[in-house]
């Protein structure tokens, strides 16, 4: 460890050791306090009602209440200062520390010379009187410097102090009365000695632990910084990747909106007629087509491929391959055979017609072939979708095939139903995918759903198809919300 790390242990552990020592000094205080406040109040006492007993007292006695103030004040003194040291960042003299340890270890000695004086004991009693465990007592106290010198002073000093006291209290000569007494004051130096070198211990095991915990630290940091770097560094190749898968996809963008219709064809074709088409992700799954057959015939078409993203634009490539091939290199423009020929065309894309069929993907459509002239005509046939019309004011709704272009089939051959319906100029009619009316939203997080989805389109039919594509897209718009948008949605409407 660092010389640093360990110069920086020892300043946190000696301010705590001088909050600690702020601390006592200020409850030593108030204990200095009280015991002057008991002696001046019990000394009052006899004077006024016993006034002859100081006639009994040596002059010495005085002595004491001055010592206990003194020591009151030392104490207070020291735990200010010693706050005052902690903030500033100081540590107290060490002089300081021996001399208050020396006042505190000669408080017992003083005290038993007091009650010796006032006759409480005899000489004899007053070397074993109970102030004699207050060494001890402050011994303990100085060992929470955790100082192995100063624990060994202050039972130094007390051990003296007692047999200093003995001496002089007993006035015994050297033989062995007074080695029984020396050797409580050599026990009484021992208590400072262990004292030390539990406190020493004590310091050692703080210091060990703090290392511990230090180098615990340094190594947890090293494997977070280990971690961050490598997390970083997985970030950035997971931004880099999804860059790249980005950017080939708004590329795929480009290529799917190349080879949809141009609505200007569209509407060149139909002038009232509108293609609102609002993919759930960059590229879409849903699709719409559009071919004028010749001058009177057009097909247009609405196909929900399985799926949205990019699995949803694999198959709407597929689709408007299929729809190519049929439509403009085969002739075929009759609806139900258009769709005939789209089912077998996925099912042999996909390889459906196997017996391991590992892809069972398909596409919903709505596909109308419109004949235009005095005397409209309209052709439909439907995978799942339905065409709605609105005729004279009505809603009506062209039933669909109920099974899907591709995917599995049970049936021996698949055949769609070419639906030719009667229309008049004005009459409009709107081929979708599911998307719109499966968007979640409105105040319950509830599906649009179809029935206020033909509300909406009776609402505006007779409104000027731009205008109603407007509607349309506000209208989802709002009943979105905050919620995502779950699905491509394609909508095409055409006033006959």
């Amino acid at each position: 460890m660092a010389t640093s790390e360990v110069k920086d242990f020892h300043h946190e552990l000696k301010k705590a050791i001088l909050r600690n020592h702020s601390l006592r000094a200020k409850v030593l205080g108030y204990v200095f306090t009280c015991l002057l406040g008991i002696q001046l109040i019990g000394g009052t006492t006899f004077y006024f009602f016993v006034p002859s007993i100081f006639d009994q007292f040596p002059a010495r006695a005085l002595w004491f209440p001055l010592f206990l103030m003194a020591l009151a004040v030392m104490e207070f003194i020291e735990s200010k200062y010693s706050l005052k040291y902690l903030n500033e960042g100081k540590t107290v003299n060490q002089l300081t520390i021996y001399f208050i340890t020396f006042c505190e270890i000669s408080f017992p000695t003083i005290s038993i010379l007091f009650i010796y004086d006032f006759g409480l004991f005899t000489a004899s009693d007053a070397v074993s009187a109970p102030p004699i465990l207050l060494y001890f007592i402050f011994i303990i106290l100085s060992s929470l410097y955790l100082d192995f010198r100063l624990s060994v002073f202050s039972g130094l000093v007390a051990g003296i102090q007692h047999s200093f006291l003995v001496i002089y209290l007993l006035e015994i000569e050297l033989g062995i009365g007074f080695g029984v007494h020396f050797g409580k004051g050599l026990i009484i130096l021992l208590a400072g000695v262990v004292a030390g070198f539990v406190a020493k211990k004590v310091k050692e095991s703080f210091l060990d632990s703090m290392k511990a915990k230090d180098e615990m630290l340094h190594e947890l940091d090293r494997k977070v910084k280990e971690r961050t770097v490598e997390v970083v560094q997985q970030k950035e190749i997971i931004e880099q990747k999804n860059k790249d898968i980005t950017d080939s996809i708004n590329y795929a963008k480009k290529i799917q909106e190349a080879i949809l219709p141009d609505t200007v064809d569209i509407r060149n074709a139909f002038p009232e007629s509108f293609v609102l088409f609002k993919p759930k992700d960059i590229v879409s799954g849903d699709f719409y087509w559009f071919n004028e057959v010749n001058d009177k015939e057009a097909v247009i078409t609405a196909i929900d491929c399985t799926g949205h993203g990019v699995p949803g634009a694999f198959m709407s490539m597929i689709g408007n391959e299929i729809l190519n091939q049929t439509i403009i290199e085969k002739g075929i423009t009759k609806p139900s055979d258009i769709l005939n020929n789209m089912h077998e065309g996925v099912r042999f894309a996909l390889k459906q017609s196997s017996q391991n069929v590992r892809a069972k993907d398909g596409m919903d459509l709505a596909l109308c072939k419109i004949t235009k002239g005095d005397q409209p005509k309209l052709e439909y046939a439907g995978a799942n979708n339905p065409l709605f019309l609105i005729k004279n004011g009505e809603l009506i709704k062209v039933k669909p095939d109920k099974f899907p272009i591709g995917g599995e089939q049970r049936e021996e051959r698949r055949e769609f139903t070419n639906n030719e319906i009667d229309v008049s100029k004005g009459d409009v009619f709107y081929i979708f995918s599911d998307g719109y009316v499966d968007q979640f939203g409105g105040p319950k997080n509830k599906k649009f759903m179809t029935a206020r989805f033909k509300d909406l389109l009776l609402e505006v039919h007779q409104k000027e198809m731009a205008e109603q594509a407007e509607i349309l897209e506000k209208t989802i718009e709002q009943w979105k919300g905050e919620y995502d948008q779950i699905d491509d949605i394609c909508v095409i409407g055409v006033r006959v």
